[in-house]
């Protein structure tokens, strides 16, 4: 029963992890875009 409850936490922190990666990698590349906007 215990290991039923505790199981989707691990996955959780996994997927909000994953994101919050996904997030800091777009956010750079829109700097990057704006860098290159702005040299041109």
């Amino acid at each position: 029963m215990s290991l039923q409850s505790s199981a989707p936490m691990p996955r959780l922190l996994r997927d909000m992890d994953s994101g919050s990666t996904h997030v800091r990698r777009t956010t750079l590349l829109k700097k990057e875009l704006l860098n290159l906007e702005s040299n041109t």
